[in-house]
């Protein structure tokens, strides 16, 4: 089963378990987050779909975050 984000990007359960631990780290990266990957094997792909999009909102927009980054690829 696929989870199609707002962005149209399709995601593999694994996939999305790996970037919502990602996404977590990223928040609170004093205090790792570790997932259990059983449990996270029993969560339905639309609650894993909007775990990962409320975390994405809650990192913040990534545009702005790397825009220096985008940027040098403009000039580059």
């Amino acid at each position: 089963m696929q989870y199609i984000d707002t962005y149209g990007v399709v995601w593999e359960r694994e996939a999305i378990i790996n970037e919502i631990e990602t996404l977590l780290n990223r928040i609170d990266d004093k205090h790792p987050s570790i997932l259990s990957k059983e449990i996270m094997q029993e969560v339905d792909m639309k609650t894993l779909g909007s775990i990962y999009e409320g975390l994405l909102a809650k990192s913040g927009k990534e545009i702005a975050n790397n825009q220096e980054w985008l940027f040098a690829l403009v000039d580059s």
